[in-house]
């Protein structure tokens, strides 16, 4: 009976990880984040983490508390590539179209 405690122990430790899974943000998008937590919308702003063009970008999403939300599209090194949707509803992003040219990988914070 004990080795069966012993043997459970280590197949359940086996299957625990110490580190987390979330990616660690850039310095400069942790810094934009802070601002953004006290800026965007309650309840429905965020931050998700997209693949375009080969590289990954930040998409600071502001929610739906405005009447024409936006999203703006950072890569790593916080500078600015495109602000999405707005009052032209904006779907241009550096000359592509973000739906076409964009993939979710994950969504990192919900305000």
């Amino acid at each position: 009976m004990k080795l069966l405690t012993i043997l459970s122990l280590f197949i359940g430790l086996a299957f625990y990880s110490c580190g987390d899974d979330d990616p660690e943000l850039p310095a400069c998008i942790d810094a934009e984040l802070q601002t953004f937590i006290t800026e965007s919308c309650a309840g429905s702003a965020t931050l998700e983490l997209w693949r375009f063009r080969g590289q990954d970008v930040y998409c600071f999403n502001s929610g739906t508390c405005i009447s024409a939300p936006f999203a703006d599209i950072y890569d790593a090194e916080c500078n600015l590539i495109c602000t999405l949707g707005g009052v032209d509803n904006n779907n241009d992003c550096d000359g592509a179209a973000w739906d076409q040219n964009a993939s979710l990988t994950s969504v990192l914070f919900r305000n």
